[in-house]
């Protein structure tokens, strides 16, 4: 039994015709949740100021010179990717890559926090575009080192924000293999990486955000999206050195709320519920 005595916890973690390519395995991405090689994804920020739709493309571009897509930031409400703000939290949501299709097209694919100049803000949408192009969370590969302590994971997610037990299998425990998923080598230093606690753990392994995109991610979407045939081939990655803007939360029905990613506390019930950290 778990001592009800525990160590406060820190934050816990929001074309043209293609050229035919083969797709090899990679980090963790659902594969059948890419999107068509060289495909212009438009996003949309419909009422969003000036200032945070520059600082949102900032981050998202910073995934583009490893793949095949493009990204369009148009006005108005139509998109592949619906982005709103939630003021509810400092968190993202994410519908996993194609899954966005799915989303009834009056509501919001993705969601991110509406304070652009908050220093996790860049973060938080890299991460995010990063399950739009169908990455799933790397401390989730199902070959991590992590040594869960669970009871105590179970317990402290829960104080700490919320998520039930059914939340931290789906967000934050290894996933068993599956057919559809691909694997590059478990990278901790990937942006898909969650800050992990060492509370949560064995009490020494710890692991904070990576705020910069990643050998593994660049082995991840470069092989999902290869910019040339070749670049497929190659199927290791180097080893690290260690929308719309609404006033109001949209309601996200329930039957959509298992596409998500970085589900927190507060966006249970609410379209700010979609996705994990």
């Amino acid at each position: 039994m778990i001592s009800p005595i525990l160590p406060a916890l820190p934050h816990l973690p929001s074309p043209a015709a293609p050229e035919s390519v083969s797709r090899t395995k990679r980090n963790v991405a659902d594969s059948e949740k890419y999107w068509p090689q060289g495909a212009t994804l438009k996003v949309a920020m419909y009422g969003a100021s000036d200032a945070f739709i520059e600082t949102v493309k900032s981050a998202a571009e910073k995934w583009l010179p490893h793949i095949n897509l493009k990204f369009d930031f148009v006005s108005g409400s139509q998109g592949d990717i619906r982005i709103a703000q939630t003021f509810t939290s400092k968190q993202g949501s994410s519908a996993i890559g194609t899954d966005a299709q799915k989303v009834p097209a009056d509501e919001p694919t993705l969601l991110l926090p509406h304070d652009h100049q908050d220093p996790r803000f860049a973060y938080v949408v890299t991460h995010e575009f990063g399950h739009v192009l169908g990455a799933l969370h790397a401390h989730q590969h199902p070959d991590t080192e992590i040594p869960w302590n669970r009871p105590r994971a179970y317990l402290l997610y829960s104080f700490g924000l919320g998520k039930s037990r059914t939340d931290v299998d789906e967000q934050i425990l290894p996933k068993p293999r599956k057919s559809t998923y691909h694997y590059e080598p478990y990278d901790r230093h990937s942006i898909m990486h969650y800050d992990i606690n060492k509370v949560t753990t064995d009490g020494k392994w710890e692991q904070p955000e990576s705020p910069q995109i990643s050998a593994g991610d660049i082995a991840l979407v470069s092989k999902a999206y290869p910019r040339m045939a070749h670049e497929a081939k190659s199927v290791t990655s180097p080893a690290p050195d260690s929308p719309r803007s609404y006033p109001a939360q949209p309601a996200l029905l329930a039957k959509h709320h298992r596409r998500w990613r970085d589900a927190d506390s507060d966006c249970t019930t609410q379209g700010a519920g979609l996705g994990v950290p």
